[in-house]
């Protein structure tokens, strides 16, 4: 593990000096700092009462001993601890000079005995070196959702985004950007969206036919949606009904019946309620006008 951080060979007399770049902070148990700091290649705990230094983890004034881990980490992010206090760190591990795989790492940390016993660990397969950023995130179900920061593009690595892994470390999911896009940080969590705008209808009429196709941007809950047409705004009656199916879903219509100009949209959740319905629309304003 290098000892020093990327400001080797700095001049003392330069511009900007960046002894130390805190990049992450964590309330430990006890209530005291967690303190990341990427160019020290050390985890500082810091009595948040005094200011006082409690200890060192890592880099050039490291007072623990490492077990089970021959590197120990460097130019590491994102420091948190976990709830049976052991703690998970992004580990960067190389420079642009020399890089190395980085990997995500769990500790079990002794204060007592002063160890730091290495638990967990995960580094890619093809290897990805984060140039700087990343962060490791443990989920509710035991599964591990890592970024790669800003991933290195050279000879033995692959560029790599954003990796879920369960406790096996078996992937699970994994996204790639396409460069130069990087990620500072990605956490994943259950979301549920209900936007505060109404589903959106569209049509299309040419000589195949009239294509009605509707979706409802952000909303999670949608299962399915119900089409209605009529010949009138207030006579509308259920013509379709489908799965939703990615952002839009479509009606194709090879034929429309005769004096049905006009339609609406319904939003239905997992159990056939209706959440909401789009606006009404003409696909004929001259002798079906909506009034705007």
């Amino acid at each position: 593990m290098a000892q020093l951080g990327p400001f080797q060979g700095h001049r003392f007399t330069g511009d900007n000096i960046d002894l130390i770049h805190g990049n992450a902070m964590d309330i430990s148990s006890d209530g005291n700092l967690l303190l990341s700091s990427r160019n020290l290649s050390e985890i500082t705990k810091i009595n948040l009462q005094t200011g006082d230094i409690i200890w060192r983890l890592g880099g050039k004034a490291n007072q623990f001993r490492f077990v089970n881990d021959n590197e120990g980490f460097a130019f590491q992010h994102d420091i948190r601890q976990l709830p049976d206090g052991d703690i998970t760190i992004f580990d960067n591990q190389g420079t642009t000079e020399n890089p190395a795989p980085s990997r995500a790492v769990e500790y079990k940390v002794d204060e007592k005995n002063m160890t730091a016993t290495l638990v967990w660990s995960y580094t890619h397969e093809p290897p990805i070196f984060a140039t700087y950023m990343g962060d490791v995130q443990r989920m509710a179900n035991g599964n591990n959702f890592i970024a790669w920061g800003a991933p290195y593009e050279g000879p033995g690595y692959v560029i790599g985004s954003m990796t879920e892994i369960d406790p096996n470390n078996n992937v699970i999911l994994e996204i790639t950007f396409d460069q130069p896009y990087v990620i500072y940080r990605a956490f994943r969590y259950q979301w549920q969206g209900s936007p505060d705008t109404l589903p959106d209808l569209a049509f299309n009429n040419d000589s195949s036919g009239l294509t009605l196709g509707y979706s409802w941007n952000g909303a999670t809950e949608v299962s399915s949606y119900q089409l209605y047409g009529g010949s009138t705004p207030q006579s509308l009656s259920l013509i379709d009904q489908k799965a939703k199916a990615g952002f839009e879903t479509q009606t194709h219509l090879d034929a429309v019946p005769a004096g049905m100009c006009y339609f609406q949209v319904a939003a239905m959740d997992y159990n056939g309620k209706e959440m909401a319905r789009s606006a009404v629309i003409s696909i004929n304003e001259v002798t079906c006008p909506v009034a705007k």
